[in-house]
């Protein structure tokens, strides 16, 4: 049921949780920021 919300979510509205997943552990520091210098910041140009 969770995969089918998360893969709705994100066909619907371009919402992906595991990009904010990956940003939140960037933030908390348990991801480098290297690992993806595009998904450290979601909101910027691209």
């Amino acid at each position: 049921a969770m995969v089918l919300v998360a893969a709705s979510l994100e066909a619907f509205l371009g919402l992906c949780l595991g990009c904010h997943l990956f940003r939140l552990l960037i933030r908390l520091g348990l991801v480098p920021p290297e690992a993806c210098e595009a998904c450290a910041d979601l909101w910027g140009t691209r």
